[in-house]
Formats: structure tokens, sequence, C-alpha cells
């Protein structure tokens, strides 16, 4: 049995996520080294295991908007003196592009020009190299003097080319989308020219300077024109893109070939091309409903682009930190309920009692009272600094019970009175257990805020591994997430 993963199933997988994202969270997180050095981040597991301990370093959440998603599709700038490949409807591992790729999604069909219109290549003169920029917006396919035929299927804004464009990928948009008509037909491609076809078919030398004959098939009106020279079929343009084709053939035949339009629509005065017979070509079906009515499925938009803005003073997002991870989650658990930015780190409402400043991403401890059978027993609270606001007496921080751990093996939460010391500053300071109040987007209670995001809530969506990433003072960041189906 032969089977096949659809196109149209990794484009309805990349429509779902779209549809999905908005309302999930972006977010960063491993302010702690790689096991192997920084320089190389793992690559991702995929598993539960890995979901917890994402969540444990978990920092920053940023929700996700539905202008922050997009469908993208390969960048390619047109330059002339490149040869493009050209829309066909009928690639294959035995009828591949000019690039070589059997599937057009793959293929070089679509570029964009310097005035950010967006275009797909109906006919590429036969694999000539391209070398007049396409520049015309109207509705309509047009023919560039080098041979090439084109269609502008949408626009970028300048907004959306410089926030939303990669170095080699671009997002689909609804801006200045064409509008064409259902089954129209635009190209006919010679596969074999054929030999002793004639110009003069009632022997009058050189009587006509092409013939005019329709496409046949499954729809109705479209007519093609058809040159020869030399004894053999040197171009088919079409002249009247009819309606309503999923299959068409030219009908190149005695007595059904005419010297004008008029005779055609008459069906009079039909003539004989002659020729060996050997001419053939295959007429190009355009996407169903249309150019401009699926622009996801016609451009084969399988990726999905998240981009995020992270603003430097945005309370949530602390600086001077380094990040690790990207990923995206979904169905978040939060309090507050849908906020726009979350924290998923603890906070501590402090009074500095010794030394200036905490290093970030050093480690801290406390020295923490907990009833064990009965008995208060004095433990260590362990966790990493990852932010420290001096100005508000704010200190930030994670706990992961892989390494934070005391030396019983258990994990103890910060609490209480009890003075918290970083093991590199040297700083020691004593948390304020009587402030009940909102400060930087934090509630803290007793001088203890928790985090806004419900650890371990939602679905890991995307993550991916790097190189640490440096959150300064006065930067903003914005991430872009490419995920492809």
């Amino acid at each position: 049995m032969a089977t096949v993963t659809t196109d149209d199933i990794r484009l309805q997988n990349a429509r779902n996520l779209v549809s999905s994202l908005s309302g999930s969270y972006t977010f960063i997180g491993k302010p702690t080294p790689w096991a192997l050095g920084n320089d190389a981040p793992p690559a991702p597991k995929n598993n539960i295991e890995e979901f917890y301990d994402t969540c444990t370093e978990m920092m920053s959440l940023k929700k996700i908007s539905s202008s922050d998603v997009y469908h993208m599709i390969t960048r390619i700038p047109w330059t002339s003196g490149i040869i493009y490949d050209m829309y066909r409807h009928d690639y294959s591992s035995t009828n591949t592009a000019y690039s070589g790729t059997s599937n057009l999604y793959n293929s070089n069909f679509i570029v964009i020009n310097q005035n950010n219109d967006v275009y797909v290549c109906l006919f590429n003169a036969s694999n000539q190299q391209s070398t007049v920029e396409p520049q015309n917006t109207g509705d309509n396919a047009f023919y560039t003097s080098d041979g090439y035929q084109w269609l502008k299927l949408y626009s970028l804004t300048q907004n959306q080319s410089s926030d939303y464009v990669t170095s080699n990928l671009m997002p689909v948009v609804n801006n200045e989308v064409v509008t064409t008509t259902s089954g129209a037909i635009n190209t006919v491609v010679i596969n074999s020219v054929g030999l002793s076809y004639t110009t003069s078919p009632a022997g009058v030398i050189n009587q006509i300077p092409y013939y005019f004959c329709n496409i046949t098939g499954d729809g109705r009106g479209a007519v093609a024109r058809v040159t020869v020279t030399n004894g053999s079929i040197s171009e088919v343009v079409v002249v009247r893109s009819g309606s309503g084709y999923s299959y068409g053939t030219l009908e190149f035949e005695a007595n059904k070939v005419y010297e004008n339009l008029a005779d055609l629509d008459n069906a009079t005065n039909g003539l004989n091309p002659l020729g060996d017979g050997t001419f053939t070509s295959t007429v190009i079906i355009s996407p169903p409903s249309g150019w401009g009515t699926d622009l996801i499925r016609e451009t084969g938009a399988t990726r999905v682009g998240v981009f995020t803005t992270l603003n430097y003073n945005q309370s949530d997002f602390t600086s001077d930190v380094s990040f690790r991870q990207v990923g995206i989650l979904g169905n978040v658990a939060s309090s507050p309920s849908g906020s726009d930015t979350l924290s998923a780190y603890y906070s501590i409402k402090v009074t500095i009692l010794s030394g200036t400043s905490f290093t970030v991403g050093e480690k801290i401890n406390q020295t923490v009272t907990v009833v064990q059978d009965g008995v208060d027993v004095s433990k260590v609270a362990n966790g990493t600094i990852v932010g420290w606001d001096p100005t508000n007496g704010i200190v930030r921080f994670i706990q992961n019970p892989k390494t934070d751990v005391d030396s019983d093996g258990y994990l103890y939460k910060f609490a209480g009175a009890g003075y918290v010391t970083g093991l590199t500053s040297g700083m020691i300071v004593s948390p304020e257990t009587d402030y009940d109040d909102v400060l930087q987007s934090s509630e803290f209670f007793d001088g203890y805020a928790e985090p806004e995001y419900q650890r371990y809530s939602g679905n890991l969506i995307y993550l991916t591994n790097n190189a640490p990433i440096l959150r300064q003072q006065t930067q903003t960041e914005t991430i872009s997430l490419i995920i492809s189906y």
C-alpha cells in the first residue's frame, strides 16, 4: 500500500497552530549554564522530564496576540540573472522543477521585489534567466520583456517588512491580495515543439503570424495563441483565461485552429497547420478557486512565525540576566489570569544588611525552620538569583529541585525572617515579613511573592535551546520563533 503525508495536512497543521496560538505565551528561561558548557546547548529531549525541567527554570512569559503570528514562506528577493522555478500543478518525482525539487512548495516560484510586492512566477521563459524585475500591480498575469510571466499575489507593508521578515523567510499577509477567476488558465507549456508546421495553411507564403485555438477540458472560454517558427511551435500565449478548469488540453488540430479570434468565435474558416503531429503541450491549472482565495495553500505556507517583543522596561522581565531557553506554552494557568506578561520566578521584599549588590546568576540561601514529627528543625533553602532591584529592594530567584536541595535531598522554600545570603557577592538581606502590597507587578504577602505563572501548567508547544542571551537594562529583544510542518 502506497501512502503519503499530504501537503494539505501540513498546511492544516500550520493553520491549526496559528488559530490556537493567540492567548498562548512565549517564555524565556534557563538562567543556569548547560551541562556541557554555554556553547553546547543540547537538543531538546521532547519528554515529560524536560517539561518539568523547563518549567522549573522558566523566568518570564509574554502573551501572544493574533498580530504576533504569521504563516511564513521562503523569502526570495528578485535578482537579475537568476533562473526561477515556475508554478506548476503537476510537479512530481518524474516531473521536477528547474531547481530539481519534486514538490511545488519546495521550489523557487515566489519572489519579492524592491517595493515589497510578492509575485508568483507563472512561466520562466523555458528555464531562462530573469532580467526584468516584475513591477505590475494589477490582478492580471503579465509578461516582462525577458519572457517571464508573473502575477502579483500580495504586498507587505513597510512595518510588516521591517518587523516580521527574517533573513530567509517572509510572512503571508492579506494586504492588496490578488483576485482571479476560479479555474482560469494563464499558461501553456510546450513539451515538444514538433516539426513541419506551417505558417501558410492556405498556400500563401507567411500567410499568418500565429494561430488561435481553444483550450478544451472541464472549463470554458480559454483561448491560446500559437506561434510557428521555422516549422516548429515556438510560443503559446493564453489570450483568454476562461474559467472552471481543473484539466485542460490545447486543441491544436486541423480545422480547429483559426487566423483570428472572430473566426474562432464563429467556428468558421478553420485552418490546417499541418506538422508531423509531435507537438505536445501541458495546460497549467491554477490553484483551486483561483489565485488570491487561499494564499496559505497557494504559497505553501507550512511554516509559522511567532514574533514577540520583550521591552526592557517590562517589570516581569528582569535585566542583566542570561536566558538559554525560548519556547511557547499553551493553556497556561496564572494569577492574575490572562495578564499580558507573567513572572515565573519567586520574589522577596528585603532590607539590605550587608554588601552592595547581588550578582545575577549567583546562588543564594536561607536558613528556614520546618516542622518534622512535631519538632522545629532548621533546613537550608537554596536558589539562583534572576533579578535584583536595589531601588525597591526586591530579590527575584528560581529554585531547581535537581540542584537546590538541602543536604537531606529535599527542596525547601524560602520563608520567614531568616537572612538571605549571596554566596558570590556576600550580600546579606533581611526579608520584610510585614510587607503586604503590590510592587513592580508582584503581589507580596509577608514579604514574599509567588510566581504569577502556575508552575507545571500548560502545554509545551515549542522549545529551543540556545547559547546564553543577555538581557540588558535598556535593551528590547524581538524573539522570532519559526515552527515548520
